[in-house]
């Protein structure tokens, strides 16, 4: 059986680990899940030895990633561009609450969406902050994914992949 594939972002400042819970709800619901990890840190080594660096020290350097959002008058790096017409993207989802990645920030970020064809949906979390994804209500938004998923006919079972 070909499983359907979950990739999952965790924030600049968190560990992959965040994932865990998540990872590991998808996957029993049969999904194949990657949740790959930030290497910006260590840029100047092979990518398995900037793993390890990663896995051991878990020192992400904010100011390489600041400077690909393109902060301080930097040029905004291509991996800091939504990519609007990808059709296999998920749902946009905020705390209304969050004091670093504003709710109005992902809201402009869901209106860059208005005129793709991709499925998108916005779900804005009432009193819930930046740690959404991993705090104790984790599981309300794993849930609200899931349901998405299925709403748009995203299977675990993927028989073309």
């Amino acid at each position: 059986m070909n499983r359907t594939p979950v990739v999952l972002i965790h924030g600049s400042w968190l560990h992959v680990s965040s994932w865990e819970s998540w990872a590991g709800c998808f996957a029993d619901r049969g999904f194949s899940v990657c949740a790959p990890g930030w290497h910006v840190f260590a840029n100047a080594v092979r990518v398995e030895e900037a793993a390890k660096i990663f896995e051991r020290y878990v020192g992400v350097t904010p100011r390489r990633l600041l400077t690909d959002l393109g902060c301080q008058g930097a040029t905004r790096h291509s991996r800091a561009t939504a990519d609007v017409a990808n059709t296999a993207r998920g749902p946009l989802i905020s705390g209304q609450e969050d004091r670093i990645v504003a709710d109005s920030v992902t809201r402009e970020v869901y209106k860059l969406y208005g005129d793709s064809v991709a499925a998108s949906s916005l779900k804005q979390f009432a009193d819930r902050g930046h740690s959404l994804v991993v705090d104790s209500g984790w599981r309300a938004l794993a849930d609200h994914v899931l349901g998405w998923l299925a709403e748009h006919g995203i299977r675990a079972e993927c028989p073309g992949c």
